[in-house]
């Protein structure tokens, strides 16, 4: 570096360097709680010019930077009453914001989108979505998030993992059913710092409101479904008791749901005989299932410590196939099979987690979680086929999975002046057993399997966070050290046993222009195979079609950079991902046979480029909300492009009507494209809602029509190598949904961990 560029930096931090004076301030509730996340403005009394601004921490406290001087300092948090007066810097210490008061049914409308360089924080509490009935209908207003047929993703991101009040969810169906009125804020991380697993790629963090309410509540929840003429009922029931500090919570969920996919394909392999084959199958899927939790939290100002017992179990899972499948040579019929595959499940998976958080000072936080959990899977297939020469043949086949996982993490959170120091170390340990035993004598699957696999994670972490008037600053390191080891065989005679070592950096900025906010953020993170991939067994779809894991699978390292932009209502974030030693789902047809075996494998790289953007406001009783995205892959696999752009589109609405009603529109539009090796034809939904509450709001009552057009159909090709399959499937979701939930003495928080061993959960 020249003479010239030394003085030109030199000369640009100088007037940061002149605004010496800096003040460690601290922002507290009544009760002496500190206040996370407040908006807090600095201006200069003369003239109103704003000089800086930041946003609190998780102690409640933030930093100003100034010369010695009268100021006008303004404080915002969403549910207390605005802070603005005029301060000296080297003076004020502390400061005590007041809850604000709100009618019953009153709704404040501001700004409520904070972008926090790698996040967006959406405040929920006393705005128009608070309304909305539940999670589920929530989701489709915020940035970047798509949600169908429960499948939830962040754009760009894939699906992300979810926390409530700082734990894991796993239930989805009892996280979609937690109330509008209840949640504080959500927040959207699209690059997780080095806290967090390597593989998570995405956050999304649902806050409740905490009552001051003590004594029994709780809240029932029922649906019925009526979707393709199949009746489905969920239900949730929730009880909570609070007594001072303590909260003791128990839940039970109950689902019992039938759907029917109705699917279409032609496959044509490429041989000498140029076979082709039409294929038509009918999918009824029942469930029955139960799961539940049992806990307490003591939650006081220094010290919060809880336990949790979950359990679920699933004594009927059953997906009933019904296949007519007719092949054609230059276009004449030659024969025809009609085949039958039933499987059934039955799951019972336990864990048992607690956590520690002590404050043991005002700059210094520790806690600790523990998770350990177990599972047991079985499952039996009946196999039927009967041809049009009069070939019989049916099989069995039975399969077993087990897992046994525990998982520790230890945090460690330091404030230093304007900075907060994060670090601490993370261990999983994880057993993985399965075992085949089949029936069917076709030369592909395997009589008998077995298969060992044992997983030891070792990782250390720290993460700097700064903030300065000019730029605010994050940076993470997280080292860690796989140990794996594997056997399969009759008699486990087959034994490997191989380490990893990565280092995962990442770096997130933060820089504000007036009302234009900006984060750049890059990380480097790893995308393991889940263990469904790496099974050693080979599964029986269909006469001609079969599905095998890959028990040599290695992990995908990520690299990704993106940046995240905020102007008043719009949100947009843009990205490039770059993935080394790719997994991608591929398909092959077997040697000497006419069939098709789709198993996970590597490839060198796969890049994608992606854009979205979002816009939201309230227009009187009006909230729109607009969300978009392009994604444009970049892969070339065995000398084919696989390249094509893909929009989406998706334009949803809340309308609040006379005497409490709440009409709701949503559509969705995509206009197809490559993901992986698939191209998926345009597709696109419409659906209708209406809600109201009673008895002072404590029932709920919410009715839902569901693809009005029956047009959420989908349609993809796959060609690759000598294969040319042709897919579209039809899952029966048009239909009417009824949901009534009715909430006694308002539902309160629960468990309170941040939770160990996110993404190793998350691959079971």
């Amino acid at each position: 570096m020249d003479m010239k560029k030394i003085i030109f930096f030199f000369l640009l931090w100088i007037p940061q360097l002149l605004f010496s004076q800096t003040q460690t301030i601290h922002i507290i509730d009544g009760c002496g709680k500190a206040i996370q996340y407040a908006n807090i403005n600095l201006f200069d009394i003369k003239d109103s010019t704003k000089l800086y601004s930041t946003v609190s921490d998780s102690l409640g406290s933030f930093q100003l930077n100034g010369k010695k001087g009268i100021y006008r300092l303004s404080v915002k948090c969403l549910g207390y009453e605005d802070y603005n007066i005029p301060i000296l810097i080297d003076t004020l210490k502390t400061i005590t914001l007041q809850e604000a008061s709100f009618k019953l049914g009153e709704v404040v409308v501001h700004k409520s989108t904070l972008n926090r360089g790698n996040s967006l924080l959406i405040n929920i509490e006393n705005s128009h979505l608070s309304k909305l009935l539940n999670l589920s209908k929530i989701l489709p207003y915020m940035p970047f998030v798509t949600l169908s047929n429960n499948n939830i993703e962040v754009v760009g991101r894939g699906t992300p993992i979810f926390f409530l009040n700082g734990h894991e969810a796993r239930d989805i169906n009892e996280l979609l059913n937690i109330k509008g009125s209840d949640i504080k804020n959500i927040e959207i991380i699209i690059s997780p710092g080095s806290e967090y697993d390597a593989s998570v790629q995405s956050i999304i963090k649902i806050t409740t409101k905490r009552r001051k309410d003590e004594g029994l509540g709780g809240n029932i929840d029922v649906s019925l479904f009526d979707l393709g003429n199949q009746i489905s009922e969920t239900t949730s029931n929730l009880l909570n008791y609070r007594k001072g500090s303590y909260d003791f919570f128990a839940n039970i969920n109950m689902r019992n749901t039938r759907t029917s996919t109705v699917e279409n394909q032609i496959s044509k392999l490429q041989l000498q005989n140029n076979k082709e084959r039409k294929q038509h199958s009918d999918l009824l899927n029942k469930w029955l299932g139960f799961d539940g939790a049992l806990g307490f939290d003591y939650i006081a100002n220094k010290l919060s410590f809880g336990g949790k017992y979950t359990y679920t179990w699933t004594p009927n899972y059953v997906d009933n196939y019904d296949i007519q499948d007719t092949y054609k040579l230059n276009s004449n019929a030659i024969s025809k099979i009609n085949s039958s595959n039933c499987i059934n499940r039955k799951t019972g998976i336990y864990s048992l987690e607690s956590f520690v958080n002590y404050n043991l000072t005002k700059y210094l936080i520790l806690q600790a979680d523990n998770y350990l959990a177990s599972s047991k899977d079985k499952t039996k297939q009946n196999i039927n086929k009967n041809s049009n020469s009069g070939n019989t043949n049916s099989g069995i086949s039975n399969g077993s999975y087990d897992y046994f996982i525990f998982c520790q993490k230890i945090l460690s959170e330091l404030n230093i002046g304007n900075s907060i120091l994060k670090f601490g170390s993370e261990a999983t340990i994880t057993n993985y057993n399965t075992e085949f035993c089949s029936s069917i004598a076709n030369g592909v699957i395997p009589t008998y399997t077995k298969s060992e696999r044992k997983e030891r994670t070792v990782a250390t972490f720290c993460e700097f966070n700064t903030h300065t008037s000019f730029i605010d600053l994050t940076f993470g390191l997280r080292y860690e050290h796989s140990l794996i080891r594997y056997k399969d065989g009759t008699d486990h005679e087959n034994k490997i046993k191989w380490s990893n070592n990565n280092l995962f950096p990442s770096i997130s900025l933060k820089k504000t222009f007036g009302n234009f906010f900006t984060g750049l953020n890059y990380s480097v993170k790893i995308r393991r195979p889940n263990y469904q991939e790496l099974r050693s067994n080979v599964e029986y779809y269909s006469p001609l079609e079969y599905a095998s894991g890959n028990t040599s699978l290695k992990p995908c390292i990520i690299y990704d950079l993106s940046l995240l932009a905020t102007y008043k209502n719009f949100n947009a974030i843009l990205s490039f991902e770059h993935r080394k030693k790719a997994i991608i789902q591929t398909a092959e047809k077997l040697v000497d046979m006419e069939s098709i075996l789709y198993s996970p494998k590597n490839i060198p790289k796969y890049q994608k480029l992606s854009f979205a953007l979002s816009w939201s406001k309230s227009i009187g009783e009006w909230t729109p909300f607009i969300n978009t995205s392009i994604q444009k892959p970049l892969l070339e696999f065995n000398g084919r492009n696989y390249n094509s752009i893909m929009f989406s589109l998706s334009f949803n609405n809340m309308l609040s009507l006379k005497n409490g009603y709440i009409f709701y529109f949503y559509t969705s539009f995509s206009t197809g494209g490559h993901i992986m090796l698939y191209h998926y034809k345009p597709k696109g939904e419409i659906s209708l809602g209406i809600s109201k509450s009673f008895f002072k709001e404590k029932l709920d009552v919410y009715l839902n029509w569901t693809d009005v057009f029956k047009t959420n159909k989908e349609e993809k090709h796959l060609q690759f190598v000598n294969i040319d399959l042709i897919r579209n499937s039809y899952r029966k979701v048009n239909g009417i949904i009824l949901s009534v939930s009715y909430k006694f003495n308002l539902q309160k928080n629960r468990y309170n961990g941040s939770n160990a061993g996110v993404s190793e959960r998350s691959r079971l």
